[in-house]
């Protein structure tokens, strides 16, 4: 797990990374797989979860998802299981703290 948590950082070091990315790294579509390395990346990475928005035609904006780190997997969790499959690619995204735009409203 440790070669894909280093390989996930790496990835947000230059970008941000879509749920279909870390799937294709834990090589499943095994949703507790996904939750460990999300929960790793979370704890101990300086990585948040979230979803994009385009704010104008050059840029994406990221929008951290608030709640605990279990709030936030179980959501994760919870929209990749209410999406088809064939939409899933891009539920949800990962970014690395330094570089979230702004955290969603406590609504």
């Amino acid at each position: 797990m440790n070669d894909i948590l280093d390989e996930i950082c790496e990835l947000l070091e230059s970008d941000m990374v879509y749920y279909g990315q870390i799937a294709r790294c834990v090589d499943s579509q095994d949703n507790s797989s996904v939750s460990q390395l999300i929960h790793a990346l979370l704890c101990d990475r300086n990585v948040e979860i979230g979803s994009v928005r385009l704010r104008d035609r050059e840029y994406v904006e990221f929008v951290g998802w608030i709640g605990t780190i279990n709030e936030r997997i179980q959501r994760a969790t919870r929209t990749v299981q209410a999406t088809e499959p064939q939409d899933r690619e891009f539920v949800y995204w990962l970014c690395l703290r330094k570089n979230v735009d702004r955290f969603e409203d406590a609504a």
